[in-house]
């Protein structure tokens, strides 16, 4: 494969991937199967233009939303809420580790100031 050709495979299909609004175990398997197909077609046809691949697997945002016009509607809004929803679970537990961190940070910070204070810098001994 052409180093060029290669270049622009990444390409596709990092935009494929970045198209697909849910990137799951029937996403991968579509990207997969998507590859192979460009493989062949490209081992097949050693002389082909980028071109020509694209008239024969379309752009990247037409293939995705021909393979998400395969879904229906129902199925798509519930992975896409299920993927709000672990968005949003995780940017709480952040924010409170986040939380939990500082204020373990603010109590240490509090002891070493205490701490400080208790220290004995130097002392003086009297020899009677």
């Amino acid at each position: 494969m052409d180093r060029k050709i290669r270049k622009k495979t990444r390409q596709y299909f990092r935009r494929v991937r970045i198209f697909l609004p849910v990137y799951g175990k029937d996403e991968k398997q579509f990207v997969r199967n998507l590859r192979n197909d460009m493989e062949e077609y490209i081992d097949a046809h050693p002389s082909c233009s980028w071109k020509d691949i694209c008239d024969e697997f379309e752009t990247p945002y037409e293939a995705v939303y021909g393979y998400l016009s395969a879904f229906p509607a129902e199925d798509l809004c519930r992975s896409i809420r299920s993927r709000k929803r672990i968005r949003i679970v995780l940017i709480i537990v952040l924010i409170l580790s986040a939380l939990i961190f500082t204020f373990k940070t603010y109590q240490y910070y509090l002891m070493c100031e205490d701490s400080k204070d208790n220290i004995v810098v130097y002392y003086q001994e009297v020899i009677e």
